[in-house]
């Protein structure tokens, strides 16, 4: 079996809380993504014992994962995810996740698993992708957390690597972040052009304001901060 495939299912396991991670997969094999942005390296957590790997929380049905972001977290759903900076206060990273409902078209569990690991993947490079920018938009336009911004855009832009921990219902893994040029100067500017007062954008900023679970009409985005909400009440 490829060495991609050990971490595709270690990560998998991740997710589903299913198996366990082969030890030294991830470490010999990391996902390496680069994006406009960002460039990051997701891998499995060689330390292993629950200790270390037992999230802080529980996790929703719907949630995949979380990403320890700072003072703030990165929520990952089955259906996209979120930047929480505060209680209600969540920006929208992804909406969507075009791989949820794919399946192998030979009916093999193991092929199907690979390609729903890699959907995990995908969300989770995507929302890292996404950082600097949701971030940037918050500082410039902010609510009531915007101390939370800036403190992890700071960290970003001052280090050359930030280590960010994430927690699934089988073990912890970590993402490891860099800045490219774009990302960097991105959150430069913002932190530079950021306003003395607080403003709520009206396109950014996700409502938190929900009628039922069964209201229907709510966005995706609204749909993930109710999910979010619903866990940590």
């Amino acid at each position: 079996m490829p060495k991609y495939l050990f971490l595709l299912l270690a990560l998998g396991s991740l997710a589903s809380g299913c198996g366990s991670a082969r030890s030294g997969a991830a470490d010999s094999f990391p996902f390496n993504l680069r994006g406009e942005d960002t460039r990051f390296r997701i891998s499995m957590d060689t330390d292993q014992s629950p200790s270390t790997t037992r999230p802080t929380r529980e996790l929703g049905d719907a949630e995949l994962c979380y990403i320890v972001a700072g003072d703030g977290s990165i929520e990952c759903f089955t259906f996209g995810s979120l930047l929480i900076l505060g209680p209600g206060d969540g920006i929208a990273l992804v909406e969507d996740n075009p791989m949820l409902d794919l399946r192998a078209a030979d009916n093999n569990s193991k092929n199907t698993a690979a390609l729903r690991t890699l959907g995990v993947v995908a969300l989770i490079g995507a929302s890292v992708e996404r950082l600097p920018e949701a971030l940037a938009d918050y500082i410039q336009d902010p609510g009531d957390n915007a101390a939370v911004a800036i403190a992890l855009a700071e960290q970003l832009v001052a280090h050359n690597q930030v280590d960010l921990p994430g927690y699934g219902r089988g073990g912890r893994f970590n993402v490891a972040v860099e800045l490219t040029h774009s990302g960097r100067k991105r959150l430069r500017e913002a932190l530079r052009a950021r306003p003395g007062q607080s403003t709520v954008p009206a396109l950014l900023r996700i409502n938190t304001s929900y009628p039922t679970h069964a209201d229907f009409s709510l966005s995706r985005s609204d749909a993930l901060l109710y999910h979010w909400r619903r866990i940590n009440r």
